[in-house]
């Protein structure tokens, strides 16, 4: 089995509610022997909240990856694991765990070139020196905190991140000896942060997340102006090509509170407590969209209390690989259409039901027409007999055709 083969790598397998079904050697080493059904119970209370986020992004969109900065339960941050978690899947697309693998994050104090670091993370990356002057940021930390381009002018990393007085005597305390160190911070624009700290030679490396408890958009960009958005009829949601939520309008907060019982989180998957064949819909209009195009799909959305049909337009957003969907409910407009089925189909009973009516008697009558013996009426009565049956088997042919024609409506 592959969990066994790697040795260098932490591997487990996890079942959808987070329970260890397997893990490799090494796994069972870092966490100092210790064995628990659930991952939740190996690591600190700080992480479990961020673990339970990145487990319900992966169940929303089972094709994306997540990456989790993980300490043990005891342990130092030396000891924590940098994860990355896959979903895993039947035949038929159903979730049956997650497989993770790990690196143990001692592997970050190489001196590595910062392209290599963001192979193997998935947080944001700044190098400072010895004076937490910038020397290089790569573009996720760049957006998130608004650093301009820092070719022609060093600036300090304290000018764009602020610090609580605790967490800047942590800062003034830090001597290297231990490698790693963990904070908390804000941009200033808003938004918490949470920084892990390593040494790299007479540099240090800082790892930029943002708290997992927080709304925090990813990126600092306005694709379309709020005010744009809160004009657009309906909900309105602005993602990327990884269905990341980048912006939304108050209809959509709304619309996500109503359907998936929580507000709408900026920076995660996008969250609307329907079935992951929706997501799917989303991602295929999305991989066949040119700019200037737009594409649609119906969906069947049950909310609390009724069903409704919506229409879900999608459009590419300016050159970049941001997308806006826009809601539209459809509901008054299936229940206009039921109604008419339904008036179209007393239309046709009414039309058919004579038919039933009249062609009994006109059976009965035409039998009758055949037990009259022509020869023994006089001449008087044979000519009007003579009229009778002909327009006796008019009218027979009248009413079958006429039920021919109803039933073509079906």
């Amino acid at each position: 089995m592959f969990l066994e083969e790697s040795e260098h790598f932490l591997c487990v397998l996890l079942d959808v509610e987070g329970n260890v079904q397997e893990a490799n050697q090494l796994f069972f080493q870092r966490a100092k022997g210790k064995t628990a059904d659930s991952i939740f119970e190996l690591i600190i209370s700080e992480n479990r909240m961020e673990m339970e986020e990145l487990l319900e992004r992966l169940l929303l969109n089972p094709k994306s990856k997540g990456h989790f900065l993980m300490r043990w339960e005891s342990g130092n941050i030396s000891d924590s694991i940098w994860w990355e978690f896959s979903m895993v899947v039947n035949h038929e697309n159903d979730p049956i765990g997650f497989v993770g693998i790990g690196l143990p994050l001692h592997y970050l104090e190489e001196d590595l070139p910062l392209e290599h670091l963001l192979d193997l993370l998935d947080y944001g990356v700044i190098k400072v020196d010895s004076q937490w002057n910038i020397l290089e940021a790569d573009d996720f930390s760049r957006n998130l905190l608004q650093i301009p381009s820092i070719k022609d002018q060093k600036y300090n990393i304290e000018s764009f991140i602020s610090f609580l007085p605790e967490e800047i005597e942590k800062l003034k305390q830090w001597d290297g000896r231990e490698k790693f160190l963990q904070i908390d911070g804000s941009a200033l624009k808003g938004g918490r942060l949470k920084l892990t700290l390593f040494k790299q030679g007479e540099n240090t490396l800082i790892l930029v997340g943002f708290g997992s408890s927080l709304n925090f958009r990813k990126s600092t960009d306005e694709y379309i102006s709020q005010e744009a958005l809160e004009l657009m009829p309906g909900p309105v949601w602005v993602i990327d090509e990884k269905l990341l939520l980048l912006q939304s309008n108050s209809k959509a907060v709304q619309v996500s509170e109503d359907w998936a019982y929580k507000k709408p989180s900026f920076g995660i998957e996008l969250n609307l407590g329907q079935k992951l064949s929706f997501y799917g819909k989303i991602l295929h209009k999305i991989a066949d969209l040119e700019l200037g195009e737009e594409s649609s799909f119906e969906w069947k959305i049950n909310s609390s209390e009724r069903r409704e049909l919506w229409q879900f337009q999608i459009k590419k957003v300016k050159s970049s690989e941001v997308y806006l969907i826009q809601g539209n409910n459809l509901s008054h407009v299936q229940k206009r259409i039921e109604n008419i089925q339904q008036e179209n189909q007393q239309l046709k009973e009414l039309v058919v039901q004579p038919s039933y009516i009249l062609r009994s008697p006109l059976s009965s009558m035409l039998g009758l027409l055949d037990l009259i013996d022509y020869r023994k009426l006089d001449s008087e009565n044979k000519k009007y007999f003579s009229y009778l049956r002909p327009l006796a088997e008019e009218l027979d042919q009248v009413i079958r055709t006429n039920a021919k024609q109803v039933a073509q409506f079906d």
